[in-house]
């Protein structure tokens, strides 16, 4: 595959989940957002430090390519029930990180920032495992 169509596939992956994720997270948290911009003064390090993981994170996508390609192709061409169960795995995963907050909020759980974020990383656990064993049997 050309470099140009692994990117777009990379660059289409990224910018779907980005915008099934973050988006409604900053509008549901705009209160815990303007807390932490407060909390945290914006310096060189901390610039560096988040260009670095964005990066880290785009190589790995580019490493596992055929799992994004697969990926992709499972979301906007479903055609059966391991590739709804996929695409489905992919937005939970996405939507996670608003929806776990919000439902935390709702049914006023209590819970604390660290328990959050752990649920949040569980949700994850379905794509990535799927995304592994995609890229593995692409490499096979």
């Amino acid at each position: 595959m050309s470099k140009s169509k692994a990117f777009k596939n990379v660059f289409l992956f990224k910018a779907l989940y980005i915008l099934l994720a973050f988006v409604p997270f900053a509008f549901f948290n705009q209160e815990l957002l303007d807390q932490v911009r407060e909390q945290v003064a914006v310096d060189v390090v901390s610039v560096a430090i988040v260009g670095a993981l964005f990066l880290t994170i785009v190589a790995a996508l580019f490493f596992a390519e055929e799992g994004v390609n697969r990926y992709n192709q499972f979301l906007f061409a479903p055609s059966d029930l391991l590739s709804i169960l996929v695409g489905a795995c992919f937005l939970f995963a996405a939507v996670s990180w608003w929806l776990v907050p919000e439902v935390a909020q709702r049914y006023e759980l209590g819970f604390e920032l660290n328990m959050l974020l752990f649920l949040i990383i569980i949700c994850q656990l379905p794509m990535v495992l799927f995304l592994s064993l995609m890229t593995v049997v692409g490499k096979a």
